[in-house]
């Protein structure tokens, strides 16, 4: 069970997300998608508010 409600976190629709992962430093999480059809995987820094 969880002791907190989930929430609602910015993100940048991916063409192919594949992989969520936190900072160390707690200072926010990346996301990181796929090629898929031309379009390059990228990296994404989302900061913490």
């Amino acid at each position: 069970m969880m002791k907190r409600s989930p929430r609602v976190m910015p993100y940048f629709p991916e063409p192919q997300g594949e992989a969520i992962a936190f900072a160390t430093d707690n200072s926010g999480y990346f996301t990181l998608s796929e090629d898929r059809s031309g379009i390059r995987g990228h990296l994404y820094f989302y900061p913490r508010r």
